[in-house]
């Protein structure tokens, strides 16, 4: 996942720069700077404030105590290989804005009559990308997908068996 959000970034950095990928960065930049303002202007429908009691609450309950991350963590083999991998999905993290955000602020300038941002994704995979690629970002997506998919199965599974099945069969004995 993380080098097809490289690729998509990339490609369409040099889509955008007409092949040269410093004339994509310095295009991002230079138009529509108003996007480029992460605190806001005031009355934006999410205020700058937000980061620091919403997002902030949202964010320390999904790294604390969301079930697939915790259960990861938990199966580790010690808790050094547990704070390594939590350690990596952190900086992971910090990646997530080059990934995420400039493939929309790229899709902003090549696209500028998109109104609905479910369409961005598809159209930066479409419309910048080679087939080969686009091909290889689809088996992404799907695996991602499919990998959420079981990841919650597994949980599902654990919770039941831990939580209401082994307690009913402690009753029967």
């Amino acid at each position: 996942m993380v080098t097809g959000g490289i690729l998509i970034t990339w490609i369409g950095l040099k889509f955008l720069g007409d092949g040269n990928l410093a004339n994509g960065v310095e295009k991002l930049l230079g138009n529509n700077r108003q996007h480029l303002n992460a605190i806001g202007r005031p009355g934006a429908p999410i205020p700058f404030g937000t980061l620091f009691t919403g997002m902030l609450l949202i964010n320390i309950y999904y790294w604390g105590m969301e079930q697939y991350i915790v259960q990861q963590s938990l199966a580790a083999r010690n808790l050094a290989e547990s704070q390594k991998g939590i350690s990596l999905a952190c900086v992971g993290k910090l990646f997530a804005p080059l990934l995420l955000n400039v493939p929309g602020l790229i899709a902003l300038q090549l696209y500028p009559g998109i109104e609905n941002t479910t369409q961005v994704f598809p159209k930066m995979v479409t419309g910048t990308l080679p087939p080969v690629i686009t091909g290889l970002i689809a088996a992404i997506v799907f695996g991602g997908a499919l990998s959420t998919f079981n990841a919650g199965l597994n949980s599902i599974g654990t919770l039941f068996t831990m939580n209401l099945y082994k307690p009913w069969l402690e009753k029967k004995k």
